[in-house]
């Protein structure tokens, strides 16, 4: 019977050289069980391993998605757990937009619900002006360049309204990813009409969470609102 680790280095093999692209969703755990000669705790054990490392992202009741990005055809990059040299020269900015989309959502889902919240707590009235300003422009947004600029003017105000300089920088660089042709591409894939009527109901509910003073019904309201939009793009 295969080892945990023999079946983890087997699918890593398939992540690294490309075989499994980012952002795609693993086989079946059964049909890798079969395929391996391993038991399916055997495989589940190796699919832990591999999101302890950074090379996929779990989720309850979903398969396992790539989150390992390669840089070039030779590979030759550092993995998720080496870092040399020239990887301590990099910016922060430099880390974040190399990051793949799904990186970023990950990281998003991290930081933004409790960004919202400081911002329930903070927001002076010109922020949730702005804020209210931002989000009544995406509800009549008219298509998706339109409702893409005012989706991310509404979350940079957030961030404005928490008053914490590093949260600000931070989203500042995350709308320059949003630009980025990755990005782009899989916003026109997954934005239709209806699931942008979802956007627009998610978004009034983290405003109005924010303008009551609610940072857990804030928190609450950007979280599932980034969920949705991470089950969106990568279906």
């Amino acid at each position: 019977m295969t080892s945990y680790m023999q079946v983890k280095e087997a699918l890593r093999a398939r992540i690294t050289d490309g075989s499994w692209t980012t952002g795609s969703r693993l086989p079946p755990e059964r049909g890798l069980a079969e395929e391996l000669g391993a038991s399916r705790n055997t495989v589940r054990k190796a699919i832990k391993l591999l999101a302890a490392e950074a090379y996929v992202s779990t989720s309850e009741n979903s398969r396992p998605i790539v989150a390992y990005v390669r840089r070039g055809e030779s590979d030759t990059s550092p993995t998720p757990a080496e870092f040399g040299d020239e990887a301590e020269k990099k910016s922060a900015d430099d880390y974040i937009l190399d990051a793949s989309p799904l990186e970023v959502l990950e990281a998003r889902l991290v930081i933004e619900p409790e960004a919202v919240a400081l911002a329930a707590l903070r927001a002076r009235a010109e922020n949730i002006d702005e804020i209210r300003k931002a989000l009544t422009e995406s509800l009549a947004a008219r298509n998706l360049a339109d409702f893409e600029h005012w989706d991310a003017q509404l979350h940079q105000a957030i961030f404005r309204a928490t008053r914490n300089t590093a949260l600000i920088g931070y989203y500042r660089t995350v709308n320059q990813i949003r630009n980025q042709p990755d990005w782009i591409a899989l916003k026109k894939k997954s934005v239709t009409a209806e699931r942008q009527r979802l956007y627009d109901r998610q978004h009034s509910a983290i405003v109005n969470a924010i303008a009551a003073r609610l940072p857990d019904k804030a928190k609450a309201a950007m979280r599932a609102h980034l969920e949705s939009v991470r089950k969106a793009m990568l279906l």
